[in-house]
């Protein structure tokens, strides 16, 4: 299985980036756009695990997350990755606070104890649009 660890959005957060998307597309780019209820902010790429392997990261994720029953964030910014020139994704930026990048070195400490790898790249949370 292919997988990766993610929050999902609230439809009404979906429906704003929707209409973002929409705005986007004005300006006639060749942009594959990712369907608004497939938008979520990953925090965690796992790539290929076994079946096996699913509990554990369910209780990773489980624990990184159980003092934060609210999320809290605000849509900030706009970018490409990995840069302007070809950019490959279109995204936005979210002022997440502390609490994010808390659950996110949780989650990475706890994967990298089943023997993923460490992410190296400082993590920016994003939601990709495109």
């Amino acid at each position: 299985m292919r997988c990766f660890i993610a929050i999902n959005l609230p439809d009404a957060v979906k429906e704003i980036l929707a209409g973002l998307q929409h705005e986007f597309e004005k300006c006639g780019a060749d942009i594959r756009w990712v369907r608004p209820e497939n938008i979520h902010l990953t925090m965690k790429f796992l790539g290929d695990i076994n079946e096996e392997t699913v509990g554990h990261i369910v209780e990773i994720v489980e624990m990184a997350c159980k003092e934060h029953t609210v999320f809290n964030f605000e849509i900030f910014g706009a970018g490409v990755f990995p840069d302007k020139k070809p950019p490959r994704v279109l995204w936005v930026g979210l002022k997440t606070g502390e609490v994010f990048a808390e659950i996110q070195r949780k989650i990475e400490d706890g994967t990298a104890s089943l023997g993923f790898k460490k992410e190296k790249r400082r993590f920016v949370p994003h939601l990709t649009l495109g």
